[in-house]
């Protein structure tokens, strides 16, 4: 019997639960996947809710177009002065790694083209990268003055 089901309708962030498989993909491939603050915020609560979710085996995060995340949006309009707090991205950064490593659940990370950035802390969170022949990871921070975030410096050397 197949169970379909989808979780709650997330801006840019596509989870949906079939048989067994709760696939939380990534939605912004003009961008290369570049993360927001609520996009972070949607992956942490999903992974909150699959840890209480018996239909839920295994999770698959991925996504959608040609790369998996670029990082943390920088564009001018995730960058908004009005609307962008860098502090919040940073929290839900970490959340979003920390709900990825806690869950009792295997979670896949399904790497094609460039994971840079938080990115890279959010598929090597996982318990297995599946990464195609174009997949690339890139921690550029200290090429820009700044540390790792999402718990890279710890999940590189795991």
């Amino acid at each position: 019997m197949t169970v379909t089901r989808e979780y709650p309708d997330v801006k840019d962030v596509s989870v949906v639960l079939e048989d067994g498989v709760l696939s939380v993909t990534l939605n912004r491939p003009d961008s290369l996947n570049s993360l927001t603050q609520g996009m972070l915020v949607a992956i942490a609560d999903a992974m909150d809710l699959a840890a209480g979710d018996p239909e839920v085996r295994v999770v698959r995060l991925g996504g959608a177009g040609r790369g998996f995340s670029s990082g943390a949006g920088i564009s001018e309009e995730d960058q908004n002065a009005d609307t962008h707090d860098a502090e919040g991205v940073l929290d839900a950064a970490n959340r979003a790694v920390a709900s990825i490593v806690a869950l009792p659940k295997p979670v896949v990370a399904a790497v094609q083209g460039p994971a840079a950035g938080v990115g890279v802390s959010l598929a090597l969170a996982c318990d297995v990268v599946l990464a195609s022949e174009s997949a690339f990871f890139l921690l550029a921070f200290t090429k820009i003055g700044l540390m790792p975030d999402g718990g890279a410096s710890a999940l590189v050397a795991a």
